[in-house]
């Protein structure tokens, strides 16, 4: 693929910034220049597009290059940018509207030329007209001349349209899906309205930012997902009301350029707060229709526009068709509401049409279309007849739409005769010249509606198998033969596991047109399935009751059931702490595996990876998930697991950067590539408590956030709030961190009958980070390194200790929650002696040098309290050595967790001030002059206040950590001053 515009500048202006870094990262990064974006109101996820694919709109474009010229004008670089379209007010277009209209579009499309110029506030207009007084026309108008702009319609039902803006919104596909799949006809009206409150938010949330243009069309009668519009206490709501509620409402007071056009007013309140007053447009007049059909077809004689106006009856919706009809010449009969077309051509012409146009495929490229209409000598569409020209408009760049879908239906079903078997036919031709065409999706579409049922199987994978088993499932079980349906069921079974979307409906029934087929393969395999769903859920008893039913001896297992059987069986050792079954199930796994296709050998690889991380085996555990993320032949997912993994593996063995890495390409995967919203949070939170160690707290509070919201249940969210808790700690924010801990700690007690050991182990770890809450609180500080531990007592001291002793009898095992929990003992305990104690008993449960390097550092600060500082001095170079043996079994040369580092520098240096104050001086000053801990400075100063009050270098100490005096503080708040 060719290189965009945009590399070769961006390329020299990375080369100066080689090295510079600021609170968002390398400057220039694909990942600052995201963050800025966001930053500045603009999307993030446009700036991949732009840069590589050169795929974006000009506001997007022009919003990168703001902040690609801004960084290299700071750098004095003259750089070659591509230059985006400007915003020049585009030409208005009103030509065909009446003069109530024309007002509205005018002073729509200034306040918004205003708005995104100017700085003014954005224009939001509300209107109500009746059928036919042209509402579609304004708003289409509008559309058309806001290129930009973001288009809503309220017609029939809403799914499709939600949907779509989700789409351009860059919302993950996956969160409206799981949304609208939730509505269901026999969930309670409350529920019901709150998804439908949790849908819009989300929309609303991306939609809210300066710039953003929404324009409404709400007919009368509209459902969501076939079932009732509702307000969000459940109750039943007009089209109007549910537009205003969700949509209106909450953004009033946004940034947003907001034009609604409504049916009918029932359901909007008295005042339309933020709106204005609401206008109420009358029907077009004799003229103004007479002035459209001119506008429109300028050569028509009088008479047949005056039989054109009549005909309408004061409808723009009828006055438009007419005149289209007109356009190609087919005026028929005053009692024909649709005339047969004489012209056999133009029926063949139309047939094609409606063969590539549907709700599916609303667009198509010119090249396929031109080739479609005549296979042997393709003509270009801007030679063909303006007679079939008429029925087309330019849609994206190189593609088309048809000007009125439902007038070619209408008039294709005037000749039905040998119809259905044409354009069976003619779909046959599209579904084998889309795949000529490198246009898999299309080719499946078409197939299907041919029953070309070998080209179906041939393009039905991953996301393709579940369009068409949707399709097949509305049109019912006889359309295609069974051996047909159930290869395409297996498909289906597979994308849905792959994603782990075990409780979806087409999961079921696929796999329950699986359990019905004569092949006992296909039964063994379609059981091992649901098994596979309820161990995904944790529910390991069901799972182990379905497993037992199966007759596998019978089988005759092939490759992929074998390889699921096995790692069944380690899912179950490993859930029963057998570490050693559940390694050999794997090495069993990988025996079928050897014979196996790329993607379960890959499965078999991330399991192996899994099992050796459980039993600290972290070599073993690197090597064979870092063999699944570069196997080319794996599946996306599978790439995107193994990061995660791997990012999970790196963060607990102090590797932060690393592991950063990992999980962002982990969680940008799992968005792209499908994956469960329950996945997808669990791994976006990971990487907000990495960016939380690196000391990026405000990175990490906006990943928190979107794991928050991409949360799918209360589960899913206390695994959220479980981590986000200790970044209210880090923040000093200990009443948040509090309520955020006991709510996850509910929903963890909760959910121990269903699946009761992880959520105790959570359970667990949660009361940790609660203990780690209040014991910051009652030190005094944030929970951000360095720490200092006790030195009296207090109720929150008293009640962290409470809940460790808790943790640490109720726990099972020696990992690594026991060390964190002896170490937390040891700063909340203001006896030295008792501490030192707490801390030793960390030194000797820890295993990796990481663990040690850690109990080392809590010692160290146990005998610094204790005043023993010659033993000190020898625990933080013990500590200094795992610090470095850690790194170099990572291939590193240093530490890379910055918080640890920043401490042990100021272990180091308060340890050496009784023995040489100088050195210990000097210690401290290169740690605050290092870039990397910036964000532990605060906590590095204040450590250096206190080892070195009163001493002879005090008036030093305070000259280096608060370079710009006192003022009116004393030292500790003028520290925390400068920091906040």
């Amino acid at each position: 693929m060719a290189e965009t515009a945009w590399l070769a500048p961006l390329a020299q202006l990375r080369a100066a910034l080689v090295g510079q870094r600021d609170a968002r990262g390398q400057m220039g990064s694909l990942r600052w220049l995201e963050e800025t974006v966001q930053a500045q109101g603009g999307r993030p996820s446009t700036v991949r597009n732009i840069l590589y694919r050169d795929v974006g709109t000009a506001a997007d474009k022009r919003m990168l290059l703001s902040v690609l010229q801004g960084l290299s004008g700071r750098l004095n670089l003259e750089l070659p940018w591509p230059q985006p379209p400007t915003a020049a007010l585009p030409d208005p277009g009103d030509h065909v509207l009446d003069r109530d209209k024309r007002l509205i579009y005018r002073r729509f499309l200034q306040g918004v030329q205003r708005s995104q110029t100017q700085g003014a506030p954005p224009p939001r207009t509300v209107f109500v007209a009746g059928p036919g007084t042209g509402k579609t026309l304004l708003v289409d108008q509008l559309s058309r001349a806001l290129p930009d702009a973001l288009l809503l319609r309220f017609d029939d039902d809403l799914a499709p349209e939600l949907r779509r803006l989700a789409a351009q919104l860059d919302l993950p596909a996956q969160l409206t899906t799981e949304l609208l799949s939730r509505l269901q006809a026999g969930a309670p009206y409350a529920v019901l309205g709150a998804i439908q409150q949790q849908l819009s938010r989300a929309l609303v949330a991306r939609l809210d930012r300066p710039g953003a243009v929404l324009l409404v069309r709400v007919d009368s009668h509209a459902q969501l997902n076939g079932l009732p519009l509702r307000l969000p206490d459940g109750q039943t709501a007009s089209a109007t009301s549910w537009v205003w509620h969700h949509v209106l409402a909450p953004l009033a007071h946004s940034p947003v350029a907001v034009l609604v056009a409504l049916s009918e007013p029932d359901g909007l309140p008295q005042r339309l707060d933020g709106y204005g007053e609401l206008i109420v447009l009358q029907p077009p007049s004799l003229e103004d229709m007479r002035r459209f059909v001119r506008v429109k077809l300028p050569d028509l004689p009088p008479a047949e526009v005056e039989r054109i106006v009549r005909r309408a009856g004061r409808s723009y919706d009828n006055l438009g068709l007419l005149t289209l009809l007109a356009g190609v010449g087919s005026q028929g009969q005053h009692d024909e509401p649709l005339p047969p077309l004489p012209d056999e051509s133009l029926r063949t012409f139309l047939e094609t049409l409606s063969v590539a146009f549907s709700s599916e495929t609303p667009q198509v490229q010119v090249a396929f279309l031109e080739q479609l209409l005549d296979p042997e000598r393709p003509q270009p569409l801007e030679q063909r007849r303006d007679l079939e020209r008429a029925f087309l408009e330019p849609a994206t760049s190189g593609s088309v739409r048809p000007t009125n879908l439902e007038l070619i239906e209408r008039l294709v079903q005037q000749h039905p005769a040998g119809l259905a078997e044409r354009l069976e036919q003619r779909h046959r031709q599209a579904a084998e010249l889309a795949l000529s065409l490198g246009d898999p999706a299309r080719a499946l579409h078409h197939a299907l509606r041919g029953c070309c049922w070998p080209l179906v199987l041939q393009t039905a994978s991953g996301a393709r198998a579940e369009r068409a088993w949707q399709t097949l499932e509305s049109a019912g079980p006889d359309v295609l033969p069974t051996e047909v349906r159930e290869q395409l069921a297996r498909a289906v079974v597979e994308h849905y596991a792959e994603l782990g979307h075990y409780t979806h409906p087409h999961m079921h029934s696929a796999l329950s047109c699986l359990e019905r087929s004569a092949a006992v393969p296909l039964q063994v395999w379609a059981d091992l399935k649901r098994a596979e769903g309820l161990i995904d859920a944790a529910r390991y008893d069901e799972a182990r009751q379905q497993l037992a039913s199966l007759d596998v001896a019978q089988a005759q297992l092939e490759p992929g059931t074998g390889v699921d059987l096995a790692l069944i069986e380690a899912a179950f050792a490993r859930w029963a702490g057998d570490a050693a079954e559940a390694a050999a199930q794997v090495q069993r796994a990988q025996q079928w595996a050897d014979e196996a296709s790329g993607p379960l050998a890959a499965k078999v690889l991330t399991w192996q990876g899994m099992i050796a991380k459980d039993q600290g085996q972290w070599s073993e555990a690197v090597q064979a998930l870092t063999r699944v993320a570069e196997d080319q032949r794996a599946l996306p997912l599978q790439h995107d697991r193994a990061h995660a993994q791997l990012g999970d593996l790196w963060s607990r063995l102090g590797q932060f950067p690393r592991a950063l890495g990992h999980l962002e390409r982990a969680t940008q995967g799992l968005a792209t590539h499908g994956a469960t919203l329950e996945e997808l949070s669990h791994s976006r939170g990971r990487l907000g408590t990495v960016l939380r160690r690196l000391g990026e707290l405000s990175a990490a509070q906006q990943v928190f956030a979107q794991a928050e919201a991409e949360a799918p249940d209360a589960f899913s969210r206390a695994r959220v709030y479980s981590e986000l808790s200790l970044l209210h700690a880090a923040r000093g924010e200990f009443d948040r961190a509090l309520w955020l801990g006991n709510w996850a700690w509910q929903r963890f007690r909760e959910a121990e009958a269903q699946r009761p050991l992880e959520a105790a182990y959570r359970r667990h770890r949660l009361e940790y980070r609660v203990a780690l809450a209040y014991l910051c609180r009652g030190l005094g500080c944030a929970y951000l390194p360095p720490l200092t531990g006790a030195s009296t007592d207090n109720a929150d001291l008293q009640y962290a200790r409470q809940l460790l002793d808790t943790v640490l009898r109720e726990m099972t095992g020696e990992g690594a929650l026991r060390v964190d929990v002896h170490l937390a003992l040891a700063l909340a305990t203001p006896d030295p002696q008792a501490a030192i104690q707490h801390a030793m008993d960390g030194v000797q449960v820890a295993r990796h040098p990481y663990h040690r390097m850690q109990a080392h550092s809590f010692l160290t600060e146990a005998r610094l309290r204790a005043g023993q500082h010659d033993q000190a001095l020898i625990e933080v170079n013990l500590a200094n050595a795992y610090a470095r043996h850690a790194a170099r079994l990572a291939g590193e040369h240093t530490l890379n967790d910055p918080g640890y580092a920043a401490w042990l520098i100021g272990l180091e240096a308060e340890a050496l001030a009784p023995r040489d104050p100088q050195l210990a001086f000097q210690t401290l000053a290169q740690g605050l002059d290092e870039p990397r801990y910036h964000a532990f400075h605060a906590g590095l100063s204040r450590s250096a206040l206190r080892v070195f009050a009163g001493s002879a270098l005090e008036a030093d100490v305070l000259r280096l950590v608060l370079p710009q005096g006192l003022g009116l503080l004393q030292p500790r708040d003028a520290v925390s001053s400068q920091y906040s």
